[in-house]
């Protein structure tokens, strides 16, 4: 297994997955990043197959974002606590609905 990091801006991402292509990468399992959908989209253009995931420190951002700040503290560590383990997440998304913290709060 092999992690590659990248930096890119926004014009550039297909461009830099065109590039790591012509320099021999030819096969990736995995892109993390942030929500950008342009990387979404470039990584699956570039590299069929693969999967995406929200790297965690944007992943915490965009819930957070939804919150009151008053539960900010509270929720970013229950989520901290939660991101190793998919049945916790899924504890800590309910108890989010229980608290009415919904998608579209």
């Amino acid at each position: 297994m092999k992690i590659m990091n990248i930096h890119y801006n926004m014009n550039s991402t297909i461009y830099t997955f065109s590039e790591m292509k012509e320099r021999g990468l030819e096969k990736v399992d995995l892109v993390i990043s942030n929500g950008h959908k342009g990387i979404q989209a470039s990584a699956e253009c570039s590299f069929p197959g693969s999967s995406w995931q929200m790297c965690h420190v944007h992943f915490i951002r965009a819930v957070l974002r939804k919150l009151p700040k008053k539960q900010h503290k509270e929720i970013a560590q229950l989520l901290k606590d939660s991101l190793s383990d998919p049945r916790r997440l899924q504890e800590c998304a309910d108890e989010l609905e229980i608290r009415r913290f919904t998608r579209g709060s």
